[in-house]
């Protein structure tokens, strides 16, 4: 019996031998990044339901970076079939065109990951505060990113603060400087001569401009409310003063904002570069307006819009303030358009970039034009936005060339940058007085040519003899753009 049992064992051990249990996978292992990650998906893009769902791995999705790559924030193991994690690109430090880096003293802006959760600001506070920089403890999370003025501390290194989790990105605070020493204008055809877009009733007539620059001659014949005392438009006694009060009654001024500095004055920065890049936007000779002839001695294209001017240059120089702020008090007034040329002498997209873009983003029906600068070469901020109009400069002829001073694109993300060239060499316009003292006693009726500008107003015309115009629109190219605000 035992042997009959041994031959059916060894019968059978063949096929045994030859069983092969399943191998038991181990399953994926989940990685534990604390702080930014990046999360790339596997197929499709992200979409509002996919950035909604990381919330359910507890992810705080911050901003996305590319259409299947997104930057989020996590406290603990992060696993997921539809994509990969790792680690988040470090911050960046936007230099100047001089390529310093800070150093003890310096003022920079220190900009955190948009939508940064409580936890994730206190714990960068505290590394930043152990290194010498203090941020406020008050914080609410945004979708814009938050950006804090800080003075560098000593000896601190700009590569390990950079590696600071939280951290979007660091910038110099730069002295913002005029874009057009002398401003553009943008001709009405393509030919030298001739006014088609008059004749057609075109003259910016109902629209508000916004402007900020270096301030205002209000006396200027451009833009003050009478010609001559007693005339219409004239107030006060015996009706002497002819400037006018800023208001829905004055022909030309909505709203001049002086809280800054009280005019375009002597001895400031860019003195007269306001007071002539408000002429080249809006001029409309008082004596041509109130005698109801045609435009002449020097009025602007868009000689029927009327002006938000806001002075930003005081006696320290330029010191604009957030650029909401200005977009707001602008629309607030009625202005749809707003006139910008001025920036500081960086390529990056800085904070303020970022501020004009959020602004389009939230106001769609708005358009700001801005400058991007006389470096014959790489367009500076932030004229290097996606939501706003970069006006270079071409010569005066019939001929579509460039200025050689005007600068051009590509930005640094890559997209084409300049949105349109306005004819800006030997431009005619407004010229503010030499001694503000006189400005009770004689108005100012001098106009002034300019050579060599990048944009200072979409809306202007030379009036010498050969007042013709010109623009060439540089066709951009389709470039995906999602602000750190915006979310899909």
């Amino acid at each position: 019996m035992r042997r009959a049992i041994v031959m059916v064992l060894l019968l059978f051990l063949p096929a045994a031998n030859a069983y092969v249990a399943p191998e038991v996978l181990p399953d994926e292992p989940s990685m534990e990044f604390a702080g930014e990650v990046l999360l790339t998906l596997h197929e499709g893009v992200w979409t509002h339901e996919a950035w909604s769902s990381l919330h359910e791995n507890g992810v705080h999705p911050l901003r996305v970076v590319s259409p299947t790559e997104l930057v989020g924030w996590h406290d603990g193991w992060i696993k997921s079939p539809s994509y990969t994690v790792s680690p988040s690109p470090e911050a960046v430090w936007k230099t100047g065109l001089d390529g310093r880096s800070p150093v003890v003293g310096d003022f920079v802006r220190l900009l955190l990951e948009p939508r940064l959760p409580d936890s994730a600001y206190d714990g960068l506070r505290g590394q930043l505060s152990a290194v010498g920089i203090s941020l406020p403890n008050q914080y609410t999370p945004s979708p814009l990113a938050p950006s804090y003025l800080v003075e560098w501390p000593g000896e601190l290194s700009l590569s390990d603060t950079l590696g600071f989790e939280g951290i979007l990105w660091i910038e110099p605070v730069l002295e913002t400087q005029a874009r057009n020493a002398q401003s553009s204008s943008l001709m009405q055809s393509g030919i030298i001569s001739g006014h088609a877009a008059w004749s057609l009733g075109l003259n910016g007539a109902g629209v508000v401009v916004g402007a900020a620059d270096s301030g205002l001659d209000a006396d200027h014949a451009c833009f003050r409310n009478a010609s001559v005392a007693g005339a219409v438009g004239s107030s006060g006694e015996n009706g002497s003063e002819l400037v006018g009060e800023g208001g829905p009654d004055h022909r030309k001024m909505v709203f001049l904002n002086t809280t800054i500095d009280g005019g375009d004055t002597q001895g400031h920065s860019d003195y007269r570069h306001g007071t002539h890049v408000a002429g080249t936007l809006s001029c409309y000779n008082v004596d041509s307006e109130r005698q109801g002839t045609f435009p002449d001695n020097g009025s602007a294209l868009a000689h029927g819009t009327r002006l938000v001017m806001q002075d930003i240059v005081s006696s320290d120089g330029w010191v604009p303030p957030d650029v909401d702020a200005l977009l707001v008090e602008a629309g607030l007034h009625g202005a749809v358009i707003h006139s910008n040329s001025w920036g500081d002498d960086t390529t990056a997209y800085t904070a303020r970039t970022s501020d004009f873009d959020a602004w389009a983003l939230a106001m769609p029906w708005s358009l700001s034009f801005i400058a991007p600068g006389n470096t014959g070469s790489d367009l500076l901020e932030p004229a290097n936005g996606r939501n706003i109009a970069a006006i270079g400069a071409s010569v005066k002829s019939a001929e579509m060339e460039r200025w050689s001073a005007s600068s051009t694109g590509p930005t640094e993300a890559g997209t084409n940058g300049i949105f349109a060239l306005a004819v800006g060499t030997s431009i005619q316009s407004a010229k503010g007085r030499r001694h503000r003292r006189l400005l009770q006693q004689r108005p100012t009726n001098v106009f002034r040519h300019q050579h060599g500008d990048t944009w200072g107003g979409w809306c202007g015309r030379n009036n010498s003899t050969d007042g013709g115009t010109r623009m060439d629109l540089w066709q951009r190219g389709a470039h995906e753009f999602i602000h750190v605000g915006h979310r899909p």
